[in-house]
């Protein structure tokens, strides 16, 4: 039985989304913007929805003393003459470096290791259980719980299987295995090498998305697993929607494995506009290598450079009002 889900997956309906954005600002501290958070409320969960089922929270950005040219009057202070110097020629800002956030939201308890492990494998193996579990780290989202578990671990069937969700609500991917099980799965199992440091895993850059071609801006999200070797330190992903760079996102790898998410509202998209994704490698010391590839006829793609870029086509879903985003 296949147990992975389809390469697309649009929300079951704006109707049962709720967005709920926490404050969007620059810690003066270290200079890194705090993430907002967009909250898509599930079937089963029991939440009170506004009209349209969105409620907004305005975001906030650095406040800073207006200048003399946004209006205010500038301070003058008494000085003695001094001679002429002079001019210097006036020297290029320093680039900010692009805004970060960190998927990775601590590690789970034992306990909770075996609870997750056990509502994954459930569906899949029966009563077995697992043999090894691994992996157990919670991740970001920008799901209604704000955090989900990740988990890994070893089946009696000799496939290594993982899971991202909380409770009985779990995606499941094989990401490691027994080869000759993974065949009579149909399943193709990723393997690093020389060119490819981080393999993704059959059914990686599942997408999320539910255009309702209104003036609301529209949630868009990415998921995936990637087998990594020691070569790979950390791997980012972010949006770019109508030209806009949105923050990278960024996993660290556990136990030879990396749970890579992204997400975006920034825009009310039109029929026909296209997005990108990208994906990026990163080495321990910051350097880029080589970006996943993809999977076609069982076998790895020819690496894409140092950044994999996805393109997604906003298309109207067939005997439906809403859009979704086509990656083919």
């Amino acid at each position: 039985m296949k147990t992975l889900p389809p390469a697309e997956r649009p929300l079951p309906g704006k109707a049962e989304i709720l967005e709920r954005i926490l404050s969007d600002t620059t810690a003066p501290a270290t200079g890194r913007r705090r993430q907002g958070w967009l909250v898509p409320v599930g079937a089963a969960a029991a939440v009170a929805l506004v009209a349209g089922g969105i409620l907004v929270a305005a975001t906030r950005h650095d406040a800073s003393a207006p200048s003399p040219a946004d209006g205010a009057p500038a301070s003058v202070e008494p000085t003695t003459p001094t001679t002429p110097t002079t001019p210097t020629t006036p020297t290029t800002p320093k680039q900010r470096p692009a805004a970060e956030i960190d998927l990775n939201a601590g590690s789970l308890t034992a306990a909770q290791k075996a609870q997750a492990a056990q509502s994954c494998i459930a569906p899949q193996e029966g009563p077995h259980r697992p043999t090894a579990i691994s992996h157990g780290i919670k991740v970001r989202t920008w799901g209604v719980q704000r955090t989900e578990d990740t988990i890994a671990f070893t089946s009696p069937n000799g496939l290594q299987y993982a899971c991202v969700g909380n409770g009985s609500m779990m995606t499941t991917s094989i990401v490691g295995g027994d080869p000759a099980v993974a065949a009579e799965n149909k399943t193709v199992l990723p393997v690093t090498d020389a060119t490819h440091p981080a393999a993704p895993a059959e059914g990686t850059g599942a997408t999320w998305a539910f255009v309702d071609f209104d003036r609301l801006p529209d949630q868009l999200a990415r998921d995936g697993w990637y087998r990594v070797d020691d070569r790979v330190a950390s791997m980012r992903q972010r949006w770019v929607v109508r030209g806009r760079t949105g923050p990278w996102f960024v996993a660290e790898p556990v136990d030879g494995l990396v749970f890579l998410r992204s997400w975006d509202r920034s825009a009310a998209l039109r029929l026909g506009e296209e997005v990108r994704v990208e994906t990026q490698v990163l080495g321990p010391n910051g350097e880029l290598l080589d970006a996943p590839a993809g999977i076609k006829g069982g076998r790895l793609t020819a690496s894409p450079g140092t950044t994999r870029v996805d393109r997604g086509k906003v298309v109207r879903l067939p005997g439906a009002p809403q859009g979704e985003l086509d990656f083919n």
